[in-house]
């Protein structure tokens, strides 16, 4: 049966699905969303890994619009090489991190661009 529901809500418009996932989300208390949001130590320290990386070597950085535009195929350069693969099985995070969790660290957050 929800196979037949879901079949059903994903023929709906776009503005309608929205709607509907929007109300779902909103339905979840703060206690659910974080269980379901949790991150596992290995994502931590890869996050931790990939922050630290920036941290060091912030101009190894790739635009956001560029890796878009490549993503969809419309690179006008070489295909991307990252190096090494990063692994998700390290369980150790980078030298240096004080958070559990990244995704509650205000070094994730965008800051502000005062002038």
């Amino acid at each position: 049966m929800l196979s037949n529901t879901l079949a059903e809500l994903l023929r709906l418009p776009a503005n309608q699905r929205v709607e509907i996932a929007m109300a779902l989300w909103e339905s979840l208390t703060e206690a659910e969303r974080e269980a379901e949001l949790a991150l596992t130590p290995e994502q931590e320290a890869e996050l931790d890994r990939r922050l630290a990386e920036h941290v060091a070597n912030p101009g190894s950085a790739i635009p956001w619009d560029e890796v878009r535009r490549k993503l969809a195929g419309g690179a006008s350069r070489p295909a991307l090489s990252f190096g090494r693969k990063p692994s998700l099985n390290s369980s150790t995070p980078a030298s240096g991190t004080t958070t559990n969790n990244p995704v509650s660290d205000n070094r994730l957050r965008p800051r502000s661009t005062k002038c």
